[in-house]
Order: C-alpha cells, then sequence, then structure tokens
C-alpha cells in the first residue's frame, strides 16, 4: 500500500509498486463532452509533432541523401521502408506502457532484472551517448553558418561553435519558461516542422523531375538486395537513423506521459520554470 485505502500491485523489481485507479476517458483528460476530429487534432497530435521533430535530424539530411546518390533508391529505399515499420510496432508497445502506469520508459527500465542500479544509469548514457555527446548543436551550428554564409564554415573556425551555443540557450529557455515543457515543445515543432516540410514540398515540386519522384517510390516499395558497393556501417546507419533512431525511441514516449494521455492524467506532468507543481495520483 502506498496510502491507507490505497491498492496497489507489483510490478518488475527494485522499483515501488504501482497505484491502482481508474484509467481516465480522452474526454475526462482533455475536458470535452466528445472527441471529434476537431479534438483529435488538437489534442492527439501533440507528441507526434515533438517526434517528428527529433526525426528530422543528421541521419534524413545526411545519411539518406548520401546513400541515395550513391546507389541509387532501390535496395536503399527498402532499409528504410521495413526500419520505420518496425519502429512503429515498438514505438506503439512503448506507448502502451506509458499510457497504462503513467511511468516514463527511462524510469520502468528499473523494473527489469536486475534493477534500476544497472539499467536506469545505463539507459541514461545510451541516450547521452548516442544523440549529445555526437555533436547535434554542433552540427547544428555549422548549419546555421552555412545558411548565414552560403558557404561550408572552414576547418577551425570559431562562429560555428558560438551558434551552436546560442542554439543550447535557445531551447534552455523555451523549455525553461514554459508552464508545461511538452506544450512549449509542441509549438515549436509545429513550427519548425512545418516550415521544414513546406519548404521541402515546394523544392520537390519545382526542382525535383516527376521521374526521380517515381524511383524513390519504386525504391521503397521493392524488396531488393543492398546494391553493390554500399557497406555494412552504411546499411546499420540508414536502417539505425531512420525515424527515431531505432531501438531508442522509448525515451521520447514520456511525452505521452506530459500529455496526459491514460494514467499521464492522473500523475502529473513535467512543467517549467512558471508551471504549476501538482501530482494527484499518489505517490509511491
Amino acid at each position: 500500500m502506498t496510502q491507507e485505502g490505497t491498492q496497489t500491485r507489483p510490478l518488475g523489481v527494485s522499483r515501488p509498486d504501482l497505484a491502482v485507479a481508474d484509467l481516465p476517458s480522452p474526454e475526462e483528460v482533455f475536458k470535452v463532452s466528445r472527441l471529434g476530429p476537431k479534438e483529435l487534432f488538437k489534442y492527439a497530435v501533440g507528441p507526434s509533432l515533438i517526434a517528428l521533430g527529433i526525426s528530422i535530424g543528421s541521419g534524413e539530411w545526411l545519411l539518406g541523401p548520401q546513400a541515395v546518390g550513391q546507389y541509387g533508391f532501390v535496395g536503399v529505399g527498402w532499409v528504410i521502408l521495413v526500419s520505420a515499420l518496425l519502429q512503429t510496432f515498438y514505438n506503439v508497445e512503448c506507448s502502451r506502457y506509458v499510457v497504462a502506469t503513467g511511468e516514463t520508459p527511462v524510469v520502468a527500465w528499473g523494473r527489469v532484472p536486475p534493477g534500476y542500479l544497472l539499467w536506469v544509469p545505463l539507459s541514461v548514457f545510451i541516450v547521452i551517448f548516442a544523440f549529445i555527446a555526437g555533436g547535434w548543436a554542433a552540427s547544428a551550428g555549422q548549419g546555421v553558418y552555412a545558411l548565414v554564409h552560403g558557404e561550408v564554415p572552414p576547418a577551425g573556425a570559431e562562429e560555428p561553435r558560438l551558434w551552436a551555443i546560442a542554439l543550447l540557450v535557445l531551447v534552455f529557455l523555451i523549455t525553461a519558461a514554459a508552464r508545461r515543457i511538452s506544450r512549449a515543445l509542441e509549438l515549436a515543432n509545429w513550427i519548425m516542422v512545418g516550415s521544414v516540410l513546406v519548404a521541402l514540398l515546394l523544392i520537390d515540386l519545382l526542382v525535383v523531375p516527376f521521374g526521380q519522384w517515381w524511383d524513390a517510390v519504386r525504391g521503397f516499395v521493392t524488396p531488393a538486395a543492398p546494391p553493390a558497393g554500399i557497406t555494412a556501417t552504411q546499411i546499420g546507419a540508414l536502417a539505425g537513423f531512420t525515424a527515431l533512431a531505432s531501438g531508442l525511441n522509448w525515451y521520447v514516449m514520456g511525452h505521452y506521459r506530459d500529455k496526459g494521455y491514460g494514467m499521464g492524467h492522473r500523475v502529473g506532468f513535467i512543467a517549467g520554470l512558471r508551471g504549476e507543481r501538482r501530482r494527484s495520483w499518489p505517490a509511491a
């Protein structure tokens, strides 16, 4: 028991038992009488936008075009499609856990034997090693430099590093100043993802020949062996960086909790500096 009269159920090892409560309805979560198309668009798209914003990154912008430019679409597009389909099932199962328990996946790892002393630090390290230590901010700083000057930054240039620092500060201000961090990320990604997709669509319509459109579609749906000359590293990078970087998707699913889906509605959310701190579900 966590509090007098509160039922709990054990799950895994080394973590407190989970409190038992009724799963709220979507109408209760979003305080609407009926969940129609308008409400779905308004309330359900948010975490997906965050995931999409994360997905538009180094792999998609660099590794994919490089492989297609060298080897064509056939045999390359198929790898991307299979990776994306497999990740769909993986994402659904991670999201189900979050909705059912109100617990973020990075914490849930602590319930897996031998316990949190191994899995929680390891899972956090994996995220840091894969994304933060890899220099995403530094790469973004180089991109801003190229956008401003119209050329690739020279070796040893200081300005890209300053742009990277400025971008990190901007991200910190967006999250720290928010009442609800997940909502601030949704709004930021509405702008970023919308701008990127519109720009890409216009470029594709105005610049790319329609024959290449067909080659791209055919490459995605044609089962084929990897093209001659491509390396295992390139194939692994294509599969690994497709969408949310195969296997690491679980760390993004915490946004479903913060959005209030399922038991996330009872647990509460991560607030920014201006947000309220509340938890309506009994703490363990």
